[in-house]
Parts: structure tokens; C-alpha cells; sequence
């Protein structure tokens, strides 16, 4: 869900759903697939929770992850509501606004279960061997580096919508001339410039703590398949989401145009990288348990040698 659809469909919201262009009902059929993709994925994260035992999975990086899964499907529903039901021009934007704001919510707590995540993997790693310290994810300053970088990308986002929700409302309720419109979107330009730089880089950064973090491993002889999956199916995904900002912004930017066709190629693929990241995340739930069994293996199969020559004295 793009802001600029706001701009772009002010008169959708007095129109039904058999008056819409076919192009704005894939995107409304779009928007209810992600929602149901992303509400299944809640329930699914709920019932896994509560078959695992307690300490075979950390809980709170799940419980949040349930909570972004949910916060997605809400964010889906609200974008795809104004396109089925008749409503007012200020009710539309202010449900769409509802929809951005919670989408934040879901944009900023995804990469940041996966810090979490690695934040303990790290910690955990760090205890089975102490002679490879070098992990920054444990270390405190990586932490309150990563939830800093978390906490800027969220306000970053949450204000790029909030004056987007202040210049639409003040089109709608007063009207404004196109010197003033012009200033508006010249502010519009330099906001979402700096929260796509900031998406970008919480990107980076998630890929190179995960992949410091695996390599730090492999040279441990280390196996730890939560790390590996975060690698394997969750960073892609992370990348997706920053590459497919980056690039629409860097369209609206060049061409200065905003059209119905860019706005559904941005709701697939921004939805398949929200939903495909938090998939990903919710895969490594039953993998914590096994590399705790891992461990024990090893620890066993070092303690038998020893044990044995006191055997044959």
C-alpha cells in the first residue's frame, strides 16, 4: 500500500466496487490476500506456541512476531475496505491513514524479531564457546544500536505518513493553491528520501549481523540452524522490501508520476516481501530445540573419551 494512492484515488471512495477499474480490483484482490496470508500466519504462530514446550522456544521474539503478523492482516483489511464500501473522501484517507500507521507497525517489529533472534542466538553461541567472543550480536552495544536503528525507521515512517495524512486533509477540508502544493510534495520528496535510506540501511545491517554471525559459526564448527534460516529464507526478504522502496522511490522521484500500475506492482511485491519475510521468521520456531540437542550431542561425545580409560583402571 502505497501513500500516494491517496492523491492518486481520492474519488474512489464515492464509487462501488462494480464502477472500479479491473486494474484497482487486483489490487483490492491483492490486498485481501496478504491479509489472509497474514492472518493464517498469526494463528499459525499461536498454535505452534502453544504445542512447543516453554523452554524449547524463547518466547518473546515469537509473541512479538505474532503480534506484527497480526498488526499486517489488520493494515491489508484496512486498505482493501474503501474499495468495497461507499464512504466519504475524509473517512477514505483517514482509513487508508489507519492502514499506513498500522503497516508501519508491521514494516519496524519484523526486522526487529529478527535482531531479537540473533541477539540470543548470539548469547547462546557465546556460552557453548567462550573462545569465540568476537559476535558483536551479543554484545550490549549492538543491541542498542540495532533497537535504536528499529525506533528511527519507525518514527521516520509514522511521520512520513503523518504529514502525507496533513497535506490530504488540508486538500480535501480547505483546499490549496499550487505554489502550496508544490511545497508540500518538495517535503513529501525529502521525508520519504530519508525513511528509504533508513529502510536500506536496517536492511544492511540485518544482513551483516546475520552473516557475521553465521561465518563466526562456521569457523566454530558451530551448527545453528535458526541463524541458517534466517539467512537462507528471511534476508532475501528483508532485501526485497528495501529494494522494491528504494526503487519506487527513485521512480516517483524521476518521473514525478504516480499511476494505478505502479501501485499494484508495489502492493504484490511490497506485500510478498512483508508476508514472506515474517513466514520466514516463524519457520525457525521449532529449530531452537534441536540445536539445543545439538549441543547436548556434542557434550556427550566429549565426555566419553575421558570417561573411558577411568573405566578400564
Amino acid at each position: 500500500m502505497h501513500t500516494d494512492t491517496f492523491t492518486l484515488a481520492v474519488g474512489l471512495a464515492k464509487r462501488g466496487s462494480a464502477g472500479l477499474p479491473p486494474i484497482i480490483k487486483a489490487t483490492y484482490a491483492f490486498e485481501v490476500i496478504w491479509a489472509v496470508a497474514a492472518a493464517l500466519l498469526f494463528l499459525w504462530i499461536l498454535c505452534r506456541l502453544t504445542i512447543l514446550p516453554i523452554k524449547a522456544t524463547p518466547r518473546g521474539p515469537y509473541v512479538l512476531l505474532a503480534f506484527t503478523s497480526l498488526c499486517a492482516a489488520i493494515a491489508f483489511v484496512l486498505s482493501a475496505v474503501p474499495f468495497e464500501v461507499n464512504m466519504p473522501t475524509d473517512v477514505y484517507l483517514k482509513t487508508m491513514m489507519s492502514s499506513a500507521f498500522i503497516c508501519d507497525v508491521s514494516r519496524a517489529l519484523g526486522p526487529a524479531v529478527i535482531l531479537w533472534l540473533l541477539h540470543i542466538r548470539g548469547q547462546v553461541f557465546g556460552n557453548s564457546k567462550p573462545g569465540y567472543t568476537s559476535s558483536n550480536s551479543a554484545r550490549i552495544w549492538k543491541r542498542g544500536v540495532d533497537w535504536s536503528f528499529v525506533a528511527i525507521t519507525f518514527i521516520a515512517l509514522i511521520s512520513f505518513h503523518a504529514y502525507n495524512l496533513a497535506k490530504n486533509l488540508e486538500l480535501v477540508y480547505h483546499g490549496i493553491n499550487y505554489e502550496t502544493y508544490l511545497e508540500y510534495q518538495k517535503i513529501m520528496t525529502r521525508m520519504r528520501h530519508a525513511t528509504t535510506a533508513l529502510i536500506f540501511l536496517l536492511a544492511i545491517n540485518i544482513t551483516g549481523a546475520v552473516l557475521l554471525l553465521r561465518v563466526t559459526q562456521k569457523r566454530a564448527k558451530y551448527s545453528d540452524p535458526v541463524v541458517t534460516r534466517l539467512l537462507v529464507a528471511a534476508v532475501p526478504f528483508v532485501l526485497l522490501a528495501a529494494v522494491v522502496w528504494l526503487i519506487f522511490d527513485i521512480v516517483h522521484a524521476v518521473a514525478r508520476i504516480y499511476n494505478q500500475e505502479g501501485n499494484i506492482s508495489f502492493v504484490i511485491l511490497d506485500g510478498l516481501a512483508q508476508v514472506g519475510t515474517l513466514t520466514a521468521i516463524a519457520s525457525t520456531i521449532g529449530l531452537h530445540k534441536q540445536t539445543q540437542t545439538h549441543l547436548s550431542d556434542s557434550s556427550s561425545n566429549l565426555v566419553r573419551p575421558s570417561s573411558a580409560p577411568n573405566q578400564e583402571i
